[in-house]
């Protein structure tokens, strides 16, 4: 389950930084 939960947190930490770069 931790490591379950580990990986959605990484996607979101994606998603955040996708959104940061298309508006700086």
């Amino acid at each position: 389950m931790f490591c379950q939960t580990d990986q959605s947190f990484r996607r979101s930490i994606l998603a955040f930084n996708r959104v940061a770069v298309r508006h700086p």
